[in-house]
């Protein structure tokens, strides 16, 4: 992307809008993790079965979704997709209250909760990569996912203490519709103020529907790159859903299982995680533009590291038994989501033309998210095998080892790269 092209202030308007959608994203994200126990024992199920379904199948739903949600995005819009998703998050949320009573019904919502959430996580690739510099690039893709860190630290912290106080997690959950009225508001705003500052990107990026399928071959399937990164994402997908979705109960249940601090004690505890994620964010973002000069892998290396090392903290008796040393692991075990997955998405923006992001980054997604559920799933049959997280945990950490191996072969490309200039590159760092 020419960096002489004029880039209107606006770009920060629509930063803010994605900040906020990713809010609310956030907060329904995690919110049944912290209350999974107390789930399980409202609708009278084992709590390897609410794992499995709320968590396992909401996420395999959403992993679908996020694939055509890539499709929709670059076909009716950003804002648009958007818009629709954010309205069926808060209805679905506030659905819980009247129909979220049997296990059945319950795990209906849930699945479309996590379905009509997937445009809100692809929806800040498009948007930066339109409307910001490529030197811009890493640092805003960072600030809208501490969007998604801070949406998670209140959907931890809000469904528990609601719940707790209404003695109803169906009341917890439908008081994040509130949330999602706000956030329909200020993304309706910010999609009326766009249509007076369309990108000049746009204007020449534009595709016909005839050329949908060329586009598809010739820039994604056939660029090597793309596919390094999916392995790439499936492998830290599947590490950090099942360490983030199964974590908080984890911290919340009774031994032999977990180590019993109780739902809302796991819900702050877990929103450590999330904060940690906020920071982390903006220091990978400045890593990137700053430190190493756009060099999107060491980044993500480092955030591969981190994991491998600091996840199995959690099951030692000396860390968990000492709540200082805890939240200090939990606070560094925050910094592999932000260093790996939008320091991951903010490659995808700088080296793929802005017509195929939205494609790039939903097959990104969709792939890895199928690699996320199923991890999750894996992580609770484990968890109901072995009555235990220990197997969980190292499974997650040879993931992490693989997609460490992996990112070693991530290279910077420029959109206007001939994919035979690829295809060589790749044949020799292989060798």
């Amino acid at each position: 992307m020419s960096e002489s092209i004029h880039y209107s202030k606006f770009r920060w308007i629509a930063l803010v809008g994605a900040f906020i959608v990713n809010v609310c994203a956030g907060m329904n994200l995690l919110s049944f993790a912290p209350i999974m126990g107390v789930i399980a024992e409202d609708l009278k199920i084992d709590l390897g079965t609410a794992s499995f379904g709320f968590m396992g199948l909401g996420n395999l739903a959403m992993s679908v979704a996020i694939l055509i949600a890539g499709f929709l995005i670059d076909r009716f819009g950003m804002f648009p997709v958007v818009i629709c998703s954010i309205v069926f998050q808060t209805l679905a949320n506030f659905s819980f209250l009247p129909f979220g009573h049997s296990y059945q019904s319950a795990l209906i919502l849930r699945i479309l909760e996590m379905v009509v959430i997937a445009p809100t996580f692809i929806f800040c690739g498009p948007m930066v990569a339109v409307w910001f510099p490529s030197k811009e690039i890493s640092i805003a893709n960072a600030i809208g996912f501490c969007g998604t860190g801070i949406g998670i630290m209140l959907g931890l912290n809000l469904v528990p203490i609601l719940t707790q106080y209404t003695d109803s997690w169906q009341f917890g959950m439908a008081g994040l519709s509130v949330g999602g009225f706000v956030t329909l508001l200020v993304i309706i705003s910010v999609s009326i103020l766009s249509k007076r500052y369309q990108p000049l990107t746009l204007q020449s990026k534009n595709l016909a529907t005839n050329d949908l399928k060329i586009d598809i071959k010739k820039q994604i399937l056939a660029n090597p790159m793309f596919w390094i990164g999916t392995v790439i994402t499936v492998t830290y997908t599947w590490s950090t859903q099942m360490f983030n979705d199964l974590s908080p109960a984890y911290l919340a249940v009774p031994p032999p299982t977990g180590i019993d601090l109780g739902p809302v004690i796991s819900g702050k505890l877990s929103s450590i995680v999330s904060f940690s994620g906020i920071i982390s964010a903006l220091f990978a973002g400045f890593l990137v533009d700053k430190v190493f000069r756009g060099n999107n892998q060491i980044v993500i290396m480092i955030g591969m590291i981190i994991g491998i090392v600091f996840y199995p903290t959690i099951m030692i008796s000396g860390v968990y038994s000492h709540i200082p040393i805890l939240i200090v692991c939990l606070l560094i075990t925050g910094a592999v989501t932000p260093f790996v997955g939008p320091t991951t998405v903010s490659y995808a923006s700088k080296n793929f033309a802005p017509s195929v992001i939205g494609r790039v980054i939903g097959m990104w997604m969709f792939l890895g998210n199928v690699g996320g559920a199923a991890g999750i799933m894996v992580g609770s049959i484990a968890l109901r095998s072995t009555g235990n997280y220990n197997l969980s945990i190292a499974i997650a950490v040879i993931f992490l080892i693989l997609g460490l191996f992996t990112s070693f072969f991530l290279k910077n490309q420029t959109t206007t790269e001939s994919i035979i200039e690829v295809k060589s590159f790749f044949r020799k760092t292989c060798k």
